[in-house]
């Protein structure tokens, strides 16, 4: 600061080195754009597109083979599902075992099986709010700490039902919440748990 001046201007200049090599730079970028826009390059690039053009032209094509009709057997565990290696096992319960007549005339069309109807379920999961009430406890989400993890992994010993500690759901196998055998209790939150109408509940035996 110069004596004597109070209101003085500082003005950021580059130096006379980084102005030059700044040039260098754009001079280098400019002969790169002339090199690579040259007429050698766009002959390259002309004869690289012919070649692939009559490359592509060449190759011939085979022939896409028509898939075998599959035949399902008429007798014993069927491999149904999408896709049809699925384990037979695993959905056995949820097939319509029908008459050998029934089946082998579903087999001809490519569709040895039959689901069973949907009917009414017994299990208090099925429409039950997973994400706002914790399946273990019966409490809300937002009622439990870190500490306590929340779903199957609840770590706390008191029903949101009933209230009593987990060791008094004897009846219940020791399952609290949705799972509660006991007497509801004044406040208990079991009204707002499931999103429908237990009775309107249906899903497959």
């Amino acid at each position: 600061m110069v004596d004597g001046e109070e209101n003085v201007v500082l003005i950021r200049q580059k130096s006379a080195i980084q102005l030059q090599e700044h040039c260098d730079r754009l001079e280098t970028k400019k002969r790169m754009a002339v090199l690579a826009d040259s007429d050698a390059d766009r002959s390259n690039r002309q004869d690289l597109r012919e070649t692939m053009r009559e490359t592509r032209q060449d190759v011939q094509l085979q022939a896409i083979p028509h898939g075998t009709r599959i035949r399902y057997p008429t007798e014993g565990n069927v491999p149904f599902g999408m896709p049809a290696p699925l384990n037979p096992t695993t959905l056995e319960g949820a097939v319509l075992h029908r008459p050998r007549d029934v089946m082998h005339v579903n087999a001809s069309c490519g569709r040895p099986w039959e689901l069973q109807p949907f009917c009414a379920t017994t299990n208090v999961l099925v429409g039950y709010k997973k994400t706002t009430w914790c399946v273990s406890c019966g409490h809300r989400k937002a009622d439990h700490v870190k500490e306590e993890s929340f779903g199957y992994r609840c770590k706390r010993e008191h029903c949101a039902r009933c209230g009593w500690l987990k060791q008094h759901h004897q009846t219940s196998n020791c399952r609290m919440g949705p799972c509660c055998a006991n007497p509801a209790k004044s406040d208990s939150p079991h009204s707002q748990w499931h999103a429908q109408n237990p009775q309107q509940r249906t899903g497959l035996i």
